[in-house]
């Protein structure tokens, strides 16, 4: 097993912590259970180092990580209809943890 990256850690504790904090604030895409919590952190940090690869710009990286949420827990995207401003508002919360910035959606 590789060694414990406390970077990287430290960064997916603060992800879970944001959707954790975006659940408690009413957003009902998060999820209340806290293997769902671990599995959108996973998928959205992975989204979102992914994204200067996949050649997304900074302006559309949180568009992006909706996207990406939608089309990892919903099982027809094109069905979402207003749960799409949930995934919106969730990116936003994780996008602020990630770029750095504090969270005031």
């Amino acid at each position: 097993m590789p060694p414990s990256n406390p970077l990287a850690d430290e960064v997916s504790h603060a992800v879970f912590a944001a959707v954790g904090a975006a659940w408690e604030a009413g957003c009902p895409v998060a999820g209340s259970d806290p293997t769902r919590r671990a599995e959108i952190a996973r998928r959205a940090i992975r989204r979102w180092g992914s994204a200067p690869r996949r050649g997304v710009s900074p302006a559309q990286r949180v568009g992006d990580l909706a996207k990406g949420l939608i089309a990892a827990f919903e099982p027809e995207a094109r069905l979402v209809g207003p749960l799409a401003r949930d995934y919106a508002y969730l990116a936003a919360v994780i996008a602020g943890v990630l770029s750095g910035q504090k969270d005031d959606a």
